[in-house]
């Protein structure tokens, strides 16, 4: 099982409210894995989606999903355990409008 400790968000570089401008954020997230028996499992890469949903009202919201990709090794002992990991992106962010731009992030809990 996989658990968030924290989420962190720094924005590096902001132009917002400027039509067509650039920004850059950068998130950190780090957590925990947990598993039982003899497989291991390891962050062996991270699937970054995005995509844009435009809502009846004229607003654009965009959606950033992170999936990580688990390797799974074999442990000798198979005794289970748990280790840290830590995950770092910066991601660039474009204003279309000169609209008042907003963002929320979320994070959402999967079993």
């Amino acid at each position: 099982m996989l658990f968030i400790d924290s989420l962190n968000i720094e924005i590096i570089e902001c132009k917002l409210n400027l039509i067509n401008s650039k920004s850059i954020i950068s998130y950190k997230i780090s957590g925990q894995l947990y598993y039982e028996g003899y497989c291991q499992p390891q962050i062996k890469e991270v699937h970054i989606s995005e995509c844009l949903n435009i809502d009846t009202t004229f607003e654009y919201h965009r959606i950033i999903e992170i999936t990580p990709i688990i390797e799974v090794i074999r442990d000798e002992e198979g005794n289970g355990d748990s280790f840290k990991f830590e995950l770092t992106n910066e991601h660039s962010q474009n204003t279309w409008s000169r609209k008042s731009t907003q963002l929320e992030f979320m994070q959402k809990n999967y079993e």
